[in-house]
């Protein structure tokens, strides 16, 4: 990657990760908007994408969507969760002019994708600011660590089909660091966390965030495509930025609430 190349994408990730702690600061409404802001955004380039495979989703599952991010900030997410997907099922088949059953899955998924995942980031900041920092973090310093410990040492690829740049080395490396940081975290701001905890809990946030990314790789190489979209300079679009987080907020929020509280 070229110097410049990379100034943009760290200067690009940086605004992202001072916005993103500022919103979780403020909380309230203010993490509300801007969570509905990236749930819109995600949802239109998710369809936006599926569109180049030939399906013909129903763009009303964006507004379905947002409802759902509507509905955990309420804090009762379920009839908000329900009544969207019926509506959603219901003008597909009766109003929509692409019947088959595969356009309605792609409306359905990005209906659910990002919203229902990436909204459990309202519930787990009412348990406290801590706690939502918490998955951002061991998500940011492992892909952050993998990207650098694998562009300068990757040799053994892990999914040479779906996502070439993936490596063993990147990907070990960056849960060595990742786990370090949650160690940090666990004896300075987030004292809820003790040290096992720590330890499993980043080894499940790593395995979940790369999940995440290598969905969402899939997803890209099926419509052969590089990035979501050219929204965020250097980092694609916002599913491109999001696509470990959309997975990872929600395994921390179950987590964490069931076993740290």
């Amino acid at each position: 990657m070229e110097r410049s190349e990379l100034f943009t994408r760290l200067t690009t990730g940086l605004v992202l990760v001072l916005l993103t702690i500022v919103a979780l600061i403020l909380g309230k409404i203010y993490l509300f908007l801007g969570l509905e802001v990236l749930i819109f955004l995600g949802s239109l380039e998710f369809f936006r994408m599926v569109g180049l495979r030939g399906f013909l989703p129903n763009f009303v599952g964006i507004g379905a969507a947002l409802l759902i991010g509507f509905g955990f900030y309420i804090d009762n997410p379920l009839p908000l969760l329900v009544i969207p997907l019926l509506t959603v099922l219901g003008l597909q088949l009766t109003l929509h002019t692409d019947y088959r059953i595969s356009s309605t899955a792609m409306t359905v998924m990005g209906t659910v994708y990002p919203a229902l995942f990436l909204a459990h980031i309202l519930p787990l900041r009412r348990i406290g600011l801590d706690y939502a920092l918490i998955p951002l973090l061991y998500t940011w310093v492992f892909d952050t660590s993998a990207y650098l410990i694998g562009s300068r040492f990757g040799r053994r690829k892990i999914t040479a089909r779906i996502s070439p740049g993936k490596s063993l080395e990147g990907t070990l490396g960056g849960f060595l660091v990742a786990v370090s940081a949650g160690l940090v975290a666990s004896i300075t701001f987030a004292q809820f966390l003790s040290i096992p905890h720590a330890f499993i809990l980043g080894a499940i946030v790593v395995f979940t965030a790369q999940v995440g990314d290598l969905f969402e790789s899939l997803l890209k190489r099926s419509v052969q495509l590089k990035d979501s979209s050219s929204l965020l300079p250097g980092h694609g679009g916002v599913l491109d930025r999001l696509d470990s987080l959309i997975f990872t907020i929600p395994v921390a929020y179950y987590y964490l609430s069931w076993f740290t509280k």
